[in-house]
């Protein structure tokens, strides 16, 4: 079954009678107008790129979890 509406003011509102009854559980699914504009989307994959290029940290051997030890409370 699929019903339709649309938000107003922040509340979900039937396009017509749902026939639905008091405290039914849905599930919706926003359709439309889900397009990011272009300023905002080129602002969050610059950030994501940036985030991408970070150094990593640490040692660059893998960490074994032999000395995990060492890892939480530092060197003996």
């Amino acid at each position: 079954m699929t019903l339709q509406g649309h938000v107003q003011n922040g509340v979900v509102v039937p396009d017509g009678d749902w026939g639905l009854p008091e405290n039914t559980v849905v599930l919706l699914t926003p359709l439309g107008n889900q397009t990011l504009d272009r300023k905002r989307r080129t602002e969050l994959l610059a950030e994501v790129q940036r985030i991408a290029t970070l150094p990593l940290e640490g040692r660059p051997e893998p960490f074994s979890g032999c000395d995990h030890d060492q890892a939480l409370y530092g060197e003996p």
